[in-house]
C-alpha cells in the first residue's frame, strides 16, 4: 500500500469518525431535550411543571441539551419559553418575574442570531420586549420582522394580531395595512377565525371584523360571538 493511500484511508476515517461524534451529540442533544420539550407541552396547555425540584432539574437538562449543540436555535426557544412560563406562573413577584423575562428575552436574541430567517422567534422577541418596556421603535421593528418571515404561520401572525392590535394608535399606515392584511387571511380559516375575531374584539378594533367579515358564515360566527359577550 503505498503512503498516499493510507494517508487517503486515515483521513477518510477521522473524517467518519468526526462524523459519528457529531451525530452522537446531536443525538443526546435531542434526547436530552425530549423531556423538557414534552413537560413544556404540558405547560402550554396550563399544566403545572412539577415542584421547583423538578423545575431545576429539567433547566439542567436543557442547558446541557443546549452546550452540546449551540446553534440550535430551536433549543434556544425552547429554553426562552421556559423561562416565559416560569415568570407567568411561579414567580413570587413582579420584580421576579422581570428577571425570568429578561432571561428569556436573552435566549429569543440568542435564537434570531443563530436563525435570522425564524419569524417565531422574531415575534417571541418582540412580545418579550413589549413587556420589559424596551424601546417601542425595537418592538415594532421585531415584530415587523416576524410578520414578513411568516406570512402563513398561524402560530406567528396570532401573536402578531395581539402585539400590533395593543400599539394600533402608534402605527404607521404601512403597518396598519400590514396587521388588516394578517387578520383577514387568519380570519378565512373557520379554524382560527374565533381565536382572530377575539383578539380584535378584545382590543376593540370590532370595526376590522367588520370589513374583514365578508362571508356569510364569517358573519354568523361573529354575530355568535357577540351573542355570547365576546365584544
Amino acid at each position: 500500500m503505498s503512503t498516499g493511500t493510507r494517508v487517503l484511508l486515515c483521513t477518510g476515517a477521522t473524517a467518519c469518525g468526526c462524523l459519528l461524534v457529531a451525530a452522537l451529540a446531536l443525538a443526546f442533544a435531542d434526547l436530552a431535550m425530549s423531556r423538557p420539550r414534552a413537560a413544556l407541552r404540558a405547560w402550554q396547555q396550563h399544566a403545572p411543571l412539577g415542584d421547583h425540584v423538578e423545575r431545576r432539574h429539567l433547566l439542567a437538562r436543557m442547558g446541557r441539551a443546549l452546550a452540546v449543540n449551540p446553534l440550535d436555535a430551536d433549543q434556544r426557544m425552547d429554553l426562552g419559553r421556559f423561562f416565559v412560563w416560569h415568570a407567568e406562573r411561579h414567580a413570587a413577584d413582579a420584580a421576579r418575574a422581570r428577571v425570568y423575562r429578561r432571561l428569556a428575552a436573552d435566549r429569543f436574541e440568542e435564537a434570531v442570531r443563530a436563525r435570522p430567517t425564524s419569524a417565531f422567534a422574531w415575534v417571541l422577541l418582540a412580545e418579550q420586549w413589549s413587556r420589559l418596556g424596551i424601546a417601542e421603535a425595537r418592538v415594532r421593528a421585531a415584530l415587523h420582522r416576524g410578520a414578513a418571515l411568516g406570512p402563513m404561520e398561524p402560530g406567528v401572525q396570532l401573536k402578531v394580531l395581539w402585539l400590533g392590535l395593543a400599539r394600533w394608535a402608534a402605527l404607521e399606515a404601512g403597518e396598519r395595512a400590514a396587521l388588516r392584511d394578517a387578520l383577514e387571511r387568519l380570519l378565512r380559516s373557520p379554524v382560527y377565525f374565533r381565536t382572530a375575531a377575539g383578539i380584535a374584539l378584545q382590543h376593540g378594533r370590532g370595526d376590522l371584523l367588520r370589513a374583514a367579515s365578508t362571508a356569510d358564515w364569517q358573519r354568523r360566527d361573529l354575530a355568535r360571538m357577540r351573542a355570547d359577550g365576546a365584544g
